[in-house]
């Protein structure tokens, strides 16, 4: 079987990887941590290799199908978590006084409008 030809930038690839110190680093307590958390969140795929390998056009195809999905994955995990917060500071710029309780009754929510109402803080409803 023919190996394809490396790369036109290979050498500068490596050369600039071996320039920052990153093949061959010690473990990091601080980015294994980073990386447990994330692995938690969100889930991940690893692939580690030793040496550099070439990949042929169908596979450069899927790894980059597969790094755009990844990519709207993260960015939609990200608008769902920013959600509540954004739906707070809406609810919170009304002037019509707005309360959201759970199933059981306890208040989750009053806005400034709901407080002054009622005369308590959101945090006493």
């Amino acid at each position: 079987m023919k190996r394809p030809a490396l790369p036109a930038q290979e050498e500068y690839r490596l050369s600039t990887l071996h320039a920052l110190g990153l093949p061959d680093t010690p473990p990091d307590e601080r980015f294994d941590a980073i990386t447990k958390a994330t692995a938690t969140l969100f889930g991940t795929l690893c692939v580690l290799d030793r040496k550099s390998r070439m990949f042929t056009p169908e596979q450069r195809t899927l790894l980059d199908q597969l790094g755009k999905w990844a990519e709207a994955e993260i960015s939609l995990i990200a608008e769902r978590l920013a959600l509540p917060r954004y739906l707070g500071h809406l609810l919170g710029l009304l002037t019509e006084p707005v309360l959201l309780a759970d199933a059981d009754g306890r208040v989750q929510f009053a806005n400034a409008a709901a407080s002054s109402l009622l005369g308590d803080r959101p945090e006493e409803l």
